[in-house]
């Protein structure tokens, strides 16, 4: 699971830039919503990987409560990735600060792009735990055991 998080931020990060440089995020208006998606799947993943390295495995913790500490998580990363979002509007594309404040159309793509976080985020942990759910009922021995 490491490398998949390693490699999957890599990728984001990367196609950020790009959508960054290339201004894609100006020209595909709903671009960020597929981003923030994706981000808020990343950052599940990151936090199950972490919650498994260095406290428990997940299986242990009851679904609704790895729900609410997995997307406290990446409610917590999209919120500073909303106030990264804004520094670099301040400071990179040299919007004025108060533009971006007193802004009410800025306000609903803010919570928007939480709530897509949010989404990804439950999607992988729902997808983890359906897969490992799906594991033990199925155990590979006993495939290959009704087919031999």
């Amino acid at each position: 699971m490491a490398k998949l998080t390693l490699f999957s931020l890599i990728g984001i990060l990367s196609f950020d830039f790009l959508s960054s440089f290339y201004h894609w995020y100006d020209a595909v208006l709903w671009l960020d919503i597929p981003m923030h998606l994706i981000g808020g799947m990343w950052v599940a993943l990151l936090f199950v990987y972490l919650f498994e390295k260095y406290l428990l495995k997940l299986e242990q913790v009851h679904f609704f409560k790895s729900l609410i500490l997995t997307l406290g998580f990446v409610a917590l990363i999209g919120i500073l990735w909303e106030f990264y979002e804004y520094l670099s509007d301040v400071y990179i594309y040299k919007i004025h600060p108060l533009n971006l404040v007193f802004n009410p159309k800025n306000y609903p793509d803010t919570l928007s792009d939480i709530v897509n976080d949010l989404i990804g985020g439950t999607a992988v942990l729902s997808l983890i735990y359906l897969l490992r759910k799906s594991k033990k009922a199925f155990p590979e021995n006993t495939v290959n055991q009704a087919s031999g």
